[in-house]
């Protein structure tokens, strides 16, 4: 196949989105198909050859993962990896991807959204609304847990906050779960194995999810229950469905006490460094990186997969 990879762009994402694209590409290349490496932020999507056979999309974050990418691909009748438009959109805004979670009956953690435009709230009403601290407090359009703060006391709210907003117009505020944290990845509208994330730092962030040194521990087939493997599996599989994703993606899922699983967020463009989840899950069941990425650009071809 002639296959574009796109990557790099706009978004605090970039470096992570640059090291997918190169790795992919790399990949796709020893499989024997033409790649053409194209940077949004150095070319225009316009500049993208009408002759390929597919986008391979590694945007991460703005424009690649909510739907604006998508859409100009669509214009021009390139076929793309990945979700469409309007599932790229709901799964970008947690906000809005909360709303579609509860319809499907899936649980979320109590939330509140707060606009940049209003006051800061009494902290003791938004504490009515959604239960006692530790709180989460996070951009509702962003990736990689950039601009994501955990929340103790009242004092530490304000800068919380104001870090939240410096990413978007709008934040949410949600009750921190307590429980175990999972990874659902998803191929061809099924589960992979399950990758349970035991991070050293106070939480998931970015550095836990990034750095050499981030002390992030992650079990691969982990040790549970197999009524508790199988409630986080429906879930990633119901809230991927929920939002009418497709090809590939991943579901992030708190497992809380008595069994509940709490659905955080779905990542349409996971990472595709080697040492990415998504490749970590599917090498654990013995497809290859090389695999890996010949088989989501090749769902790409057929995007009602």
């Amino acid at each position: 196949m002639k296959i574009c990879v796109l990557y790099g762009g706009w978004s605090g994402e970039r470096p992570i989105s640059i090291l997918s694209g190169r790795a992919v590409a790399r990949a796709l290349e020893e499989a024997g198909h033409e790649v053409i490496r194209v940077d949004p932020r150095d070319k225009t999507l316009e500049e993208v050859p009408e002759d390929v056979h597919v986008a391979f999309l590694l945007l991460h974050g703005g424009f690649g993962e909510d739907g604006g990418a998508q859409e100009a691909l669509e214009r021009r009748e390139i076929p793309y990896t990945g979700s469409g438009v309007t599932a790229s959109r709901l799964a970008m805004d947690k906000a809005a991807a909360r709303v579609v979670f509860q319809k499907a009956g899936l649980s979320v953690a109590p939330g509140i959204v707060l606009a940049a435009r209003d006051p800061l709230p009494d902290l003791a009403r938004v504490e009515s609304v959604i239960g006692p601290m530790p709180w989460f407090v996070k951009p509702t359009r962003d990736g990689s847990s950039l601009g994501i703060s955990k929340v103790k006391s009242a004092q530490e709210f304000p800068e919380a906050s104001a870090k939240a907003f410096a990413l978007g117009h709008e934040i949410l505020v949600e009750r921190a779960i307590v429980g175990r944290e999972f990874t659902v990845s998803i191929l061809e509208g099924k589960t992979l194995p399950l990758i349970e994330l035991k991070p050293e730092r106070e939480f998931y962030d970015y550095t836990a999810k990034y750095a050499p040194d981030g002390g992030t521990h992650y079990v691969v087939f982990p040790t549970m229950a197999l009524d508790d493997e199988a409630a986080v599996r429906r879930a990633g599989e119901a809230a991927f469905a929920a939002l009418g994703c497709r090809g590939v993606g991943r579901v992030d899922v708190i497992l809380a006490a008595g069994g509940v699983p709490y659905v955080l967020e779905v990542n349409t463009i996971p990472g595709m460094t080697e040492k990415s989840l998504l490749p970590k899950a599917a090498g654990a069941v013995g497809i290859s990186y090389g695999q890996l990425c010949e088989r989501i650009a090749e769902l790409g071809l057929n995007p009602k997969s």
